[in-house]
């Protein structure tokens, strides 16, 4: 259907084309023109609406060109072309499009224009040139469109049905942007604007396929399907909000927002304005530099949560309610003093380098938290402090202190324990083994203290004991051992003297810890996922087998498992120098009753590779055999690693009559190992001209006497050090 008028001047409207329609000759004509309210021009199946150039249709009403069922550029159903110079004028009328929109000329409307695209198909264009569209909308079950010129919508973007494809073109959406079909941005040619709120609703796709940088001015709802390919996303406005889970792995904060939904950023979260993380809200942060390094990060609200899943990430120093890290590596998030809750997992590992309160609860699921020389205050009425696969680590010099009334105080190593609930509520000692390396407290000197009578765990003190004036401590019915072999001191400032319930003290005469290495194979594991040591062995009933494992690999983020025999032996502590998997050392612990016959084997967790593995399993006899799979025998342990020294040390204190194995490696020359003084060597083995294993063990007759060793030449080198608990007489 063509539209043109022989005197151009002289706007065409659809009650000029009344007397011409099919009404009058069903035939011939292609469309059906009817005067009414308003005004209507449908154009039949199977043509064109072409106004021709110089001219222009003004149609007073609505316009509607036949839904396409056929995409091919040939088949002109339902297109609309203007020509050249011609011009459509729609005023506020509703305009409706079945196949493609190719403005060569001038399109118009006035406020609260409609233009609804419906085709059936795939296959259609786009080509608006110099105009734009006041609201758009696309209603056609299966219909798909691209733009093939840019594109701007002055007022809302709506895709009910059907698929847009933004393609290397300018898009600018002013008003909102509801997305129940599908949008596709397929390149990252042309900008793409989104001042209005964009909703992605049930059933609707979001499909940055072509990685474009997209700018979002409005609120960010996803209810379905986000994928936001690897552009830049850059949030502006004020007081804007992320909803619904939603994964952006680049996002720029040039505007307040607020995130109440779940938001992974797992490459980069940067700008210069304010994030903040709402109740609801859980932000993941996936890069390893500190997120947001010259804006503002607001996760104070109670509930929400903020989840690092970096490798060795780096956090933002601010107020936490919920911190979280989940990933791997050496944790580096110093100066945070205050969290609500504070969950360690994956194989991430926190060392602590001031003091913490936690008001909630630490939780360590995977990984290692480590208390450093600080003091961790756990306030929490409830259960503060659960550790279920992971491995929470007293170190020496550091302290925990339990202030919540009536909490229930985890079984588990501590250097300094310190139980002080605020008010009459006894706190409750879990069931377990307690260890403690340092000194216990007992009471503030004002409140209640602790019962052990509900759970009646093991207690072994290898330091001094304090029960606070006005502290009741109500015993149970398992045994308080004073192990320390030495002088150790009871003081107890309450009126009536507390009982401790069965007593027993580790005599000074208790046989000294021995070691005896077992096992000591190695072997290239390029293509292999396992490494099975060629020396069968019968351990030694209850004796405590630590076996030291030298690893160099591609990629190591996962413990390995280690078994012998069908039994598994628990991980102490996986280290690798310098934060490099080229350099990784992990220590095992086992402890049998009844021993068989069998190799170890080592298997790769997850999907880490390696190059090299060596296992070193040494037998110590004379141990604690309390707790589970060597559980009772291992105080504490530490870690260093040097870059170029000729005299590599750590230190640390240890208890009298306890024993040190240590385990060094170096991998960047061929070096010799020396022992300091006291220290035996149980083997030092040179690989390749290269790497090299050293390991030693101490038993301590100086508590500061240090974990060391001397290397010539002075090179790279590693070491994990566990402080073993002597036995019992």
């Amino acid at each position: 259907m063509v539209v043109r008028s022989d005197n151009s001047t002289t706007a065409i409207t659809i009650l000029d084309l009344l007397d011409y329609d099919n009404d009058q000759n069903a035939t011939d004509m292609l469309f059906d023109a009817e005067d009414a309210a308003p005004d209507t021009l449908i154009v039949e199946d199977g043509n064109e609406l072409h106004i021709t150039t110089t001219d222009t249709f003004t149609p007073g009403g609505t316009v509607t060109t036949d839904p396409s069922a056929d995409g091919t550029d040939t088949v002109v159903d339902g297109d609309l072309h203007i020509d050249g110079t011609g011009t459509l004028s729609m005023g506020t009328n509703a305009l409706s499009i079945g196949g493609d929109f190719n403005n060569e000329g001038t399109f118009s409307y006035s406020g609260g224009q409609t233009t609804t695209f419906t085709a059936t198909a795939a296959g259609h264009t786009i080509e608006e040139n110099t105009g734009n569209f006041d609201t758009l909308t696309f209603n056609g079950a299966s219909g798909g469109w691209t733009t093939v010129s840019a594109v701007t919508v002055a007022g809302a973007l709506t895709i009910t049905a059907g698929n847009l494809t933004v393609g290397a073109t300018d898009i600018t959406v002013t008003g909102a942007t509801s997305i129940t079909g599908t949008l596709t941005l397929s390149s990252s040619t042309g900008t793409k604007t989104f001042t209005g709120n964009v909703t992605v609703n049930a059933s609707g796709t979001w499909n940055n396929s072509g990685n474009a940088a997209v700018g979002l001015a409005g609120n960010l709802t996803n209810n379905q399907t986000f994928t936001a390919g690897s552009g830049v996303y850059t949030m502006s406005g004020t007081s804007k909000t992320i909803s619904g889970t939603v994964a952006i792995p680049s996002l720029t904060i040039s505007g307040t927002t607020q995130n109440d939904g779940t938001l992974t950023v797992s490459t980069a979260l940067a700008g210069a304005s304010t994030l903040t993380n709402g109740a609801t809200g859980t932000l993941n942060i996936g890069q390893a530099t500190v997120p947001l390094s010259g804006g503002t990060l607001t996760a104070t609200a109670s509930g929400n949560v903020v989840d690092y899943t970096a490798a060795a990430p780096n956090c933002k120093v601010v107020t936490y309610s919920t911190l979280k890290f989940t990933g791997s590596g050496t944790v580096v998030c110093t100066t945070i003093t205050t969290v609500a809750n504070l969950e360690m997992g994956g194989t991430a590992s926190l060392t602590m380098a001031n003091a913490l309160a936690v008001s909630g609860t630490l939780t360590v699921s995977g990984g290692t938290f480590a208390t450093g020389a600080n003091l961790i205050t756990l306030s929490s009425t409830g259960t503060p402090l659960v550790v279920s696969s992971g491995t929470f680590t007293a170190t020496s010099g550091g302290t925990v202190l339990y202030t919540g009334n009536g909490a229930t105080v985890k079984a588990t190593t501590y250097h300094h324990l310190r139980l002080e609930p605020s008010s009459s509520s006894q706190q409750v000692l879990g069931a377990g083994t307690f260890t403690v390396n340092g000194n216990l407290t007992i009471g503030d000197g004002t409140n209640q203290g602790a019962t052990a009578a509900t759970n009646n765990p093991t207690i072994n003190l290898l330091g001094n004991v304090t029960v606070a004036a006005n502290a009741v401590y109500t015993k149970g019915s398992g045994t308080t051992t004073f192990k320390k072999g030495g002088t150790q001191t009871l003081t107890d400032s309450t009126t009536s003297k507390q009982d401790l319930g069965p007593v027993a003290v580790a005599a000074g005469g208790a046989a000294a810890i021995t070691a005896t290495l077992k096992v000591n194979d190695a072997q290239a594991i390029a293509s292999s996922t396992t490494f099975t040591g060629a020396t069968s062995y019968t351990p030694t009933a209850n004796t405590l087998q630590l076996v030291a494992v030298q690893l160099r690999g591609g990629s190591i983020t996962t413990d390995p498992t280690l078994t012998r025999n069908g039994v598994s032996y628990t991980v102490v502590r996986r280290y690798q120098g310098g934060g490099s998997a080229q350099r990784t050392l992990v220590i095992f612990r086992g402890m049998e009753a009844s021993p068989g016959n069998g190799a170890y084997t080592i298997t790769r967790g997850g999907s880490d590779t390696w190059n090299y593995a060596r296992i070193v399993a040494t037998e110590f006899a004379n141990v604690d055999t309390s707790g589970s799979n060597g559980s009772g025998a291992i105080l504490q342990n530490v870690v260093n690693h040097v870059a170029t020294e000729a005299n590599p040390t750590v230190a640390i204190t240890m208890t009298t009559g306890s024993a040190l194995f240590a385990q060094w490696a170096t991998w960047d020359g061929g070096f010799t190992g020396t022992p300091r003084t006291g220290w035996t060597e149980l083997q030092d083995n040179l690989v390749s001209g290269q790497y090299t294993a050293e390991t030693q063990y101490y038993v301590a007759t100086d508590t500061a006497a240090g974990v060391g060793w001397s290397e010539t030449p002075a090179g790279s080198s590693s070491v994990i050090a566990v402080e073993i608990l002597a036995a019992s007489s």
